[in-house]
């Protein structure tokens, strides 16, 4: 999975997987949601968003209070398996 920013800080936005962690093909009806963990750089804990529609690729990030964040995203499928993270984006909201 790769995570991409769209605008200078106003959206998160990712692209699915299409694979499983041991490679296999994963379709995105297969996609149940996503774990969106985000935090403060200085914070060393993530805080969890869930997507609960797995053809959403986007979070808004206009909510967010300004500063610097990492960002890592996870999907989810139908039967509750979660894949690894995806690489980390830091990003910093306004």
């Amino acid at each position: 999975m790769r995570l991409m920013t769209a605008g200078p800080t106003s959206s998160l936005v990712w692209q699915e997987p299409v694979a499983r962690e041991d490679g296999s093909l994963l379709y995105p009806s297969e996609i149940a949601q996503y774990h969106v963990y985000y935090k403060f750089t200085y914070e060393k804990q993530y805080h969890l968003i869930t997507i609960p529609d797995g053809s959403t690729t986007e979070l808004s990030l206009s909510s967010f209070s300004p500063g610097i964040y990492d960002f890592e995203v996870t999907a989810v499928d139908q039967q509750g398996l979660e894949s690894g993270p995806s690489q980390a984006v830091q990003i910093t909201v306004i």
